[in-house]
């Protein structure tokens, strides 16, 4: 089970098998098959929003925000928190498909 942990600008946020609480991306991925599509959530600025991966490959998320942040995920099921401290509108994108997964409100 991880620890939680504390966000820091610019690195990648730690897999967590941490009950879900709050707002859930969940993600999925076959091949060049990415859903859902653009998926609207809402967030409080520096509340985390978990991000429920399963993909049949490895890849990244991009999480444009204030500074931006990417979700590394490998291929099976993976869990991620993400914490947006800057409010605003921010899209998640899988990368290699450039497939818009989600625009986050992020309120403050």
């Amino acid at each position: 089970m991880s620890v939680p942990h504390q966000q820091r600008p610019g690195r990648a946020p730690e897999p967590t098998s941490e009950p879900e609480q709050g707002p859930v991306l969940r993600v999925t991925i076959s091949g060049d098959d990415v859903g859902p599509n653009a998926e609207a959530i809402e967030v409080p600025a520096g509340e985390p929003l978990t991000v429920w991966i399963s993909s049949d490959r490895p890849g990244q998320l991009h999480v444009h925000s204030k500074p931006e942040q990417f979700v590394d995920f490998g291929k099976g099921v993976s869990t991620h928190e993400l914490v947006v401290e800057t409010p605003g509108a921010v899209e998640i994108e899988e990368h290699d498909t450039s497939a818009v997964v989600a625009r986050v409100r992020v309120t403050g």
